[in-house]
């Protein structure tokens, strides 16, 4: 069974990758979302 923290934390990275780029390409503009989703 998988600790309560260690599954929040998961949730939390995955949504962060996928919200991250997004952010930044809000705040400086369209190009840099693409060289982030890149990764």
């Amino acid at each position: 069974l998988v600790p309560l923290v260690q599954l929040q934390k998961r949730v939390y990275v995955s949504i962060l990758r996928r919200e991250l780029p997004k952010i930044l390409a809000s705040s400086s503009g369209a190009p840099s979302q693409h060289a982030l989703q890149n990764i």
